[in-house]
Protein backbone atom coordinates (compact mmCIF):
# COMPACT_ATOMS: atom_id res chain seq x y z
CA UNK A 1 0.00 0.00 0.00
CA UNK A 2 1.27 3.29 -0.85
CA UNK A 3 -0.50 7.03 0.21
CA UNK A 4 -0.38 9.57 -2.59
CA UNK A 5 -2.72 11.45 -4.71
CA UNK A 6 -5.46 10.44 -6.92
CA UNK A 7 -5.85 12.75 -9.72
CA UNK A 8 -8.88 11.95 -12.04
CA UNK A 9 -8.85 13.28 -15.69
CA UNK A 10 -11.98 14.42 -17.56
CA UNK A 11 -11.99 14.79 -21.69
CA UNK A 12 -14.32 17.63 -22.71
CA UNK A 13 -15.30 18.97 -26.00
CA UNK A 14 -15.25 22.91 -26.31
CA UNK A 15 -15.04 25.37 -28.82
CA UNK A 16 -12.00 27.80 -29.40
CA UNK A 17 -12.63 31.55 -29.79
CA UNK A 18 -10.66 35.26 -29.50
CA UNK A 19 -10.71 36.58 -26.46
CA UNK A 20 -10.98 39.78 -27.98
CA UNK A 21 -13.24 40.26 -31.43
CA UNK A 22 -14.38 43.18 -33.48
CA UNK A 23 -17.44 43.66 -35.75
CA UNK A 24 -16.70 46.40 -37.81
CA UNK A 25 -19.19 48.48 -38.72
CA UNK A 26 -19.68 51.81 -40.98
CA UNK A 27 -20.45 55.31 -38.98
CA UNK A 28 -22.06 56.44 -42.46
CA UNK A 29 -23.61 55.11 -45.39
CA UNK A 30 -21.78 55.02 -49.17
CA UNK A 31 -20.16 53.47 -51.83
CA UNK A 32 -17.29 50.84 -50.81
CA UNK A 33 -14.34 52.97 -52.99
CA UNK A 34 -11.02 51.05 -51.67
CA UNK A 35 -10.40 47.94 -49.65
CA UNK A 36 -6.94 47.24 -48.20
CA UNK A 37 -7.04 44.12 -46.26
CA UNK A 38 -8.85 40.53 -47.49
CA UNK A 39 -9.54 37.39 -44.66
CA UNK A 40 -6.40 36.21 -43.14
CA UNK A 41 -4.48 39.51 -42.95
CA UNK A 42 -3.03 40.74 -39.90
CA UNK A 43 -3.97 44.24 -38.50
CA UNK A 44 -2.64 46.86 -36.20
CA UNK A 45 -5.10 49.07 -34.37
CA UNK A 46 -5.82 51.73 -36.15
CA UNK A 47 -4.95 50.65 -39.54
CA UNK A 48 -7.09 51.90 -42.62
CA UNK A 49 -9.33 48.68 -43.29
CA UNK A 50 -11.53 50.30 -46.64
CA UNK A 51 -12.62 53.55 -47.76
CA UNK A 52 -16.27 54.66 -48.30
CA UNK A 53 -17.57 57.70 -50.15
CA UNK A 54 -20.13 59.46 -47.79
CA UNK A 55 -21.25 61.68 -50.73
CA UNK A 56 -20.37 64.33 -47.63
CA UNK A 57 -17.01 64.70 -47.55
CA UNK A 58 -16.26 66.87 -50.47
CA UNK A 59 -19.60 69.12 -49.54
CA UNK A 60 -18.43 69.15 -45.79
CA UNK A 61 -14.46 70.46 -47.52
CA UNK A 62 -16.55 73.25 -49.56
CA UNK A 63 -18.60 73.89 -46.13
CA UNK A 64 -15.88 74.31 -44.14
CA UNK A 65 -13.38 76.46 -46.65
CA UNK A 66 -16.47 79.07 -47.07
CA UNK A 67 -16.31 79.13 -43.47
CA UNK A 68 -13.13 79.98 -43.17
CA UNK A 69 -13.00 82.58 -46.14
CA UNK A 70 -16.02 84.31 -44.27
CA UNK A 71 -14.09 84.22 -40.86
CA UNK A 72 -10.65 85.40 -42.25
CA UNK A 73 -12.59 88.26 -44.04
CA UNK A 74 -14.00 89.04 -40.11
CA UNK A 75 -10.90 89.13 -38.91
CA UNK A 76 -9.74 91.76 -41.86
CA UNK A 77 -12.41 93.74 -41.11
CA UNK A 78 -11.77 94.04 -37.41
CA UNK A 79 -8.55 94.77 -37.88
CA UNK A 80 -9.22 97.62 -39.85
CA UNK A 81 -11.70 98.72 -37.46
CA UNK A 82 -9.48 98.79 -34.41
CA UNK A 83 -7.82 101.68 -35.22
CA UNK A 84 -10.34 103.67 -36.11
CA UNK A 85 -12.26 102.50 -32.54
CA UNK A 86 -9.03 103.45 -30.75
CA UNK A 87 -9.22 107.16 -32.63
CA UNK A 88 -12.51 107.55 -32.10
CA UNK A 89 -13.68 107.22 -35.99
CA UNK A 90 -16.06 103.90 -34.97
CA UNK A 91 -18.74 103.81 -31.63
CA UNK A 92 -18.21 101.55 -28.86
CA UNK A 93 -21.60 99.70 -30.30
CA UNK A 94 -20.48 99.00 -33.54
CA UNK A 95 -16.85 97.87 -32.99
CA UNK A 96 -18.69 95.30 -30.83
CA UNK A 97 -20.92 94.74 -33.47
CA UNK A 98 -17.87 94.05 -35.29
CA UNK A 99 -15.71 91.62 -32.68
CA UNK A 100 -19.28 89.49 -32.54
CA UNK A 101 -19.52 89.22 -35.91
CA UNK A 102 -15.58 87.53 -36.22
CA UNK A 103 -16.17 85.28 -33.00
CA UNK A 104 -19.73 83.94 -34.68
CA UNK A 105 -17.72 83.04 -38.13
CA UNK A 106 -14.99 81.46 -35.64
CA UNK A 107 -17.44 79.58 -34.33
CA UNK A 108 -19.22 78.63 -38.00
CA UNK A 109 -15.40 77.19 -39.25
CA UNK A 110 -14.74 75.21 -36.10
CA UNK A 111 -18.33 73.95 -36.68
CA UNK A 112 -17.78 73.04 -40.07
CA UNK A 113 -14.31 71.81 -39.21
CA UNK A 114 -15.44 69.20 -36.98
CA UNK A 115 -18.01 68.44 -39.71
CA UNK A 116 -15.62 67.85 -42.20
CA UNK A 117 -13.24 65.64 -40.11
CA UNK A 118 -15.85 63.61 -39.07
CA UNK A 119 -17.14 62.99 -42.41
CA UNK A 120 -13.09 61.88 -42.99
CA UNK A 121 -13.17 59.69 -40.27
CA UNK A 122 -16.71 57.90 -41.48
CA UNK A 123 -14.80 57.38 -44.91
CA UNK A 124 -11.64 55.84 -43.60
CA UNK A 125 -13.00 52.75 -41.73
CA UNK A 126 -10.16 52.06 -39.14
CA UNK A 127 -9.53 48.50 -36.95
CA UNK A 128 -9.95 49.29 -33.59
CA UNK A 129 -7.71 46.79 -32.49
CA UNK A 130 -4.59 44.56 -33.74
CA UNK A 131 -5.84 40.93 -35.03
CA UNK A 132 -6.52 39.41 -37.72
CA UNK A 133 -9.20 39.85 -40.11
CA UNK A 134 -11.84 36.81 -39.91
CA UNK A 135 -14.19 37.68 -42.43
CA UNK A 136 -14.53 40.26 -45.17
CA UNK A 137 -17.98 40.71 -46.11
CA UNK A 138 -17.55 43.20 -48.49
CA UNK A 139 -16.61 44.28 -52.30
CA UNK A 140 -15.35 47.34 -53.91
CA UNK A 141 -19.08 49.59 -55.34
CA UNK A 142 -20.85 47.53 -52.77
CA UNK A 143 -23.66 50.30 -51.36
CA UNK A 144 -22.97 49.75 -47.48
CA UNK A 145 -25.55 51.54 -44.67
CA UNK A 146 -24.54 51.87 -40.93
CA UNK A 147 -26.45 48.64 -40.07
CA UNK A 148 -23.97 46.31 -42.32
CA UNK A 149 -21.55 44.30 -40.71
CA UNK A 150 -18.11 45.26 -43.08
CA UNK A 151 -15.85 42.58 -41.76
CA UNK A 152 -14.70 40.96 -38.28
CA UNK A 153 -11.48 41.18 -36.64
CA UNK A 154 -10.22 38.42 -33.98
CA UNK A 155 -8.14 40.23 -31.72
CA UNK A 156 -4.29 39.00 -31.12
CA UNK A 157 -4.54 38.47 -27.08
CA UNK A 158 -4.95 34.87 -27.37
CA UNK A 159 -7.99 32.58 -27.33
CA UNK A 160 -10.71 31.00 -24.71
CA UNK A 161 -12.34 27.61 -24.64
CA UNK A 162 -15.75 27.36 -23.67
CA UNK A 163 -16.92 23.55 -22.60
CA UNK A 164 -19.83 22.03 -20.30
CA UNK A 165 -19.52 19.95 -17.70
CA UNK A 166 -21.66 17.86 -15.09
CA UNK A 167 -22.56 19.69 -12.04
CA UNK A 168 -20.31 17.08 -10.35
CA UNK A 169 -17.23 18.20 -12.08
CA UNK A 170 -18.43 21.97 -12.32
CA UNK A 171 -18.11 21.95 -8.28
CA UNK A 172 -14.42 20.89 -8.44
CA UNK A 173 -12.88 23.53 -11.04
CA UNK A 174 -12.18 26.85 -9.42
CA UNK A 175 -10.78 30.09 -11.46
CA UNK A 176 -6.54 29.45 -11.98
CA UNK A 177 -7.18 25.63 -12.48
CA UNK A 178 -4.72 24.36 -14.82
CA UNK A 179 -6.33 22.74 -17.74
CA UNK A 180 -4.36 21.54 -21.01
CA UNK A 181 -6.17 22.01 -24.76
CA UNK A 182 -5.23 19.45 -27.39
CA UNK A 183 -6.09 20.75 -30.66
CA UNK A 184 -5.42 18.83 -33.77
CA UNK A 185 -2.73 16.85 -31.59
CA UNK A 186 -0.83 19.74 -30.20
CA UNK A 187 -1.24 20.81 -26.77
CA UNK A 188 -1.60 24.33 -25.49
CA UNK A 189 -1.48 25.14 -21.60
CA UNK A 190 -3.97 27.06 -20.15
CA UNK A 191 -6.03 27.84 -16.73
CA UNK A 192 -9.55 28.37 -15.81
CA UNK A 193 -10.51 32.31 -16.05
CA UNK A 194 -14.32 31.62 -15.42
CA UNK A 195 -16.71 29.17 -13.81
CA UNK A 196 -20.62 29.84 -14.71
CA UNK A 197 -23.36 28.57 -12.56
CA UNK A 198 -25.28 27.46 -15.95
Amino acid sequence: PEIGTIEIYTDLSGSIEPSEMASIIPKAAGEVTEIYVKAGDVVAAGQVLLEIDTKQVDTSKNSMDAAKVAWDDAQSTLARMAPLHASGFVSDKEFEGYQTAAEAKRLQYESAKIAYENQMEFSHVTSPISGRVEQLNVEVHDTVGNSNQLCVIAGDSGNNVTFYVTEKVKNHLNPGDPITVIKEGTEYGGNVIEVSNM
